[in-house]
Order: C-alpha cells, then structure tokens, then sequence
C-alpha cells in the first residue's frame, strides 16, 4: 500500500480530513487500474527507479486492484 500511496499526487492527499484523503487516494488510484482511464504501468516505487509493476516484481496489477477495492468497500466509500 506504501508504494500506490506514494503514487498519489499531494494535492490529493493534503486538503481536508485524513479521511477526506484517503478517500481521494483510493479513488486516484482505482482510476490508475481502471481499463479507460488507467495506467499502472507508469506507477513507481518511492525510488522513482524501479516500475512498480514489471517483470520479476513480487506484486501483480490485479493484486493491487484487489487490494484498493477490498479497501473502498471496507471503509464504505462506494
């Protein structure tokens, strides 16, 4: 999770309550998976070296759309 986060502009994750923000972190990064909108291919680790997804890293793109669902549900926000 620490690494989508990193991916998520600061003008998403400063205004409002935390709950506002992490509201607005999960929606941007659903967007990232989406199939119309989205790009995972472009996210990175907090190194801006490494992709976040590629080959021979330990997470998949359908973990992290897991993951940020199974979060959007569980706090209620759709």
């Amino acid at each position: 999770m620490e690494c989508l986060i990193y991916n998520v502009p600061d003008s998403i994750l400063t205004p409002g309550s935390l709950d506002t923000a992490f509201e607005g972190a999960l929606s941007h990064l659903r967007q990232q998976f989406s199939f119309w909108w989205g790009n995972p291919d472009a996210l990175v680790e907090p190194n801006e070296i490494k992709k976040l997804f590629q080959s021979g890293q330990k997470w998949k793109t359908d973990d992290a759309r897991q993951l940020l669902d199974a979060a959007w549900h569980y706090l209620n926000y759709g």
